[in-house]
């Protein structure tokens, strides 16, 4: 039996070839996820101090005195106390209430009941009987929320 020693030293250095290349893939591959996996590792620590800055400005918030805290205040002109007697009208009727608070740009009333009331009706105060077009913007209860559609 003959060999060929030149096919068969080609055919082994093929094979350490693939197997070197293989183990410097495996090398690459293992630095690579060692690298990911700092970085993953540097993105939770960074996502934590997040969290943990979130949480502590969430405590602070907290603290504040409630009535310094508006949340989801869209109203553009800040709202003056007020207690005076006014009148709505609309659809053919009248109802006495109350104006809580006001601004040239709108007003929150309570009436005297939980009742409905139409998307668009007239304001009157008592003490200067103006009459104003008014837009309703929420209810709860028995408080409205109005605009004025003609600003004074």
């Amino acid at each position: 039996m003959t060999f060929n020693c030149d096919a068969e030293t080609a055919t082994l250095a093929r094979e350490m070839a693939a197997k070197q290349l293989d183990v410097e893939s495996q090398a690459l591959l293992i630095e690579r996820l060692e690298r990911d996996g700092h970085d993953m590792l540097e993105q939770r620590l960074k996502l934590a101090k997040d969290r943990s800055d979130l949480a502590r400005q969430k405590a602070q918030l907290a603290r504040l005195p409630r009535d310094n805290v508006h949340s989801g205040e869209r109203r553009k002109l800040e709202r003056i106390d007020v207690d005076e007697v006014a009148y709505i009208s609309g659809d053919g009727s009248s109802l006495r209430c109350r104006v809580i608070n006001m601004s040239a740009q709108g007003a929150a009333i309570e009436l005297p009941t939980k009742r409905y009331v139409s998307s668009t009706f007239k304001l009157m105060l008592a003490k200067d009987r103006i009459l104003r077009s008014c837009r309703l913007v929420w209810s709860s209860g028995d408080r409205i929320g109005l605009l004025f559609e003609d600003h004074l």
